[in-house]
């Protein structure tokens, strides 16, 4: 069985190294896609691929950042390409696992080829004992949190070569798939044996970093939906408000990240992601996250956005006139389209003939 994974990156230089390794000891390849990343992201991955490793990289220029377009393209990119068995949608803090600590694959391997699947979506969070000086995040992963309701968890989809073959779109965050022909939701099955450990807050700056790009990213969008980055809003807030986030804050903000107002947090437990079964996840390229990045790459993705604005205004502008001159042309041509109407209404001819017109009406009826 071939299994791949797909994942769009931009500034995740402190995590990209050990989301490669740790996940490669699971699947035969990863599609990855670098969205004009300002730090070290890309060249951390050339090395990895230059080291041996199953990744295939695609540079992406376009900042704009449209994630359902593009996870849709690198769905279409890795399966066409690669021919793979199942494909994983992956984020670049996301690490494939299962509950009773085995190598996934096995588990992976037994799922039915002909049903969309799902799974649940574990956030693990930042503790007082966590260790930031450890590199290879997955050690660092050992606190998990529970939420009150069991329900409110979020699923994401693992999706079979016969699914996609039937034309299907992925929704947005990889929760659902829908048919191309009618956007009728597929029909999934959860998989209670795996879970996607998820690692979103590791630091103050990367948070820090994440938000304020994310929030800028989103603001950008005309057709975005409005909770959309929801669980960023607070964070970029308070970062706003008081100038920084210490160390003591940041591990109630990895507790609180991503939670709707109406969830509550049961407990935190210590349920370390187990890395027994990896191999080959020594880090040689990752380094402690650079503090001076933050302003730079806000203030590049700030410019980014400004001009994509300017242009998309000028288009506008241009449009405009266009349509304006055709309703004009159209209100010319209209005018002497009545004014020839009108000539032939006067004309002797069409006077002279209005009985025999009256006629073949009545005949007709």
């Amino acid at each position: 069985m071939k299994l791949f994974s797909f994942t769009t990156v931009k500034d995740e230089a402190d995590i990209i190294e050990s989301f490669v390794r740790y996940n490669l000891n699971i699947l035969d390849g990863m599609v990855i896609s670098d969205n004009c990343s300002n730090d070290n992201t890309y060249d951390i991955l050339l090395k990895l691929k230059e080291e041996g490793l199953n990744i295939y990289l695609l540079k992406d220029e376009d900042a704009y950042f449209d994630q359902t377009e593009k996870r849709q393209y690198l769905m279409d990119y890795t399966f066409k390409e690669f021919n793979p068995d199942i494909v994983f949608p992956l984020d670049a803090d996301e690490f494939i696992a299962a509950y009773d600590n085995v190598n996934p694959r096995k588990i992976i391997e037994t799922l039915d080829l002909n049903q969309l699947h799902k799974y649940r979506f574990e956030n693990y969070v930042i503790s007082k004992s966590d260790n930031e000086k450890e590199l290879f995040i997955p050690k660092r992963m050992k606190t998990r949190r529970i939420l009150v309701n069991n329900n409110s968890y979020v699923l994401k989809t693992i999706i079979p070569k016969a699914i996609y073959d039937k034309g299907v779109i992925l929704l947005m965050g990889a929760h659902n798939l829908e048919k191309n022909n009618n956007h009728e939701l597929i029909s999934s099955v959860l998989n209670n044996e795996l879970f996607l450990a998820h690692f979103p807050v590791r630091s103050n700056i990367q948070i820090i970093n994440k938000v304020i790009v994310g929030r800028l990213s989103n603001s950008s969008l005309h057709d975005r939906k409005e909770n959309l980055g929801f669980h960023q809003y607070d964070v970029l807030d308070y970062y706003l408000k008081n100038g920084k986030i210490d160390s003591s804050e940041i591990i109630d903000i990895s507790k609180r990240y991503g939670i709707k107002t109406e969830d509550k947090i049961k407990r935190c437990i210590h349920s370390p992601l187990s890395v027994e079964f990896c191999k080959n996840i020594k880090l040689k390229y990752t380094k402690n996250v650079n503090n001076e990045l933050l302003l730079a790459n806000t203030v590049k993705l700030s410019e980014t956005i400004i001009n994509r604005m300017r242009t998309k205004i000028n288009k506008l502008e241009e449009d405009s006139k266009e349509l304006m001159n055709e309703i004009e042309l159209l209100k010319r041509d209209n005018n002497q389209l009545n004014m020839y109407i009108a000539s032939i209404e006067n004309s002797k001819s069409w006077k002279i003939t209005k009985p025999l017109r009256n006629l073949k009406s009545i005949v007709k009826k």
